[in-house]
């Protein structure tokens, strides 16, 4: 994985060592399908969501980009995977 600048991040980061980084993996649903929508459910944060069901802790960024739409939006799991310090030397 290439170290530097990380195209679409939401925050303000670089991955400048991938072997001690963290990573956050988050599982967001849109709510049901808007077809004319699916481009943009599928590549957003914001994708057919109404902007109050975007989760707080999301950056304003996140939550500025993408479509709004009728759907209730949800984080439904997050998980952080985190190096073994032990390991990175």
């Amino acid at each position: 994985m290439p170290s530097g600048a990380v195209e679409s991040n939401f925050f303000d980061t670089e991955l400048t060592d991938p072997t001690t980084a963290e990573f956050h993996l988050a599982l967001h649903s849109h709510g049901p399908l808007i077809p004319e929508m699916a481009a943009d459910m599928l590549s957003s944060y914001r994708g057919g969501c109404t902007d109050e069901s975007i989760p707080p802790y999301y950056p304003a960024s996140a939550a500025s980009f993408g479509m709004p739409g009728p759907n209730d939006c949800s984080t439904t799991q997050v998980a952080i995977f985190m190096q073994d310090q032990r390991l990175a030397n």
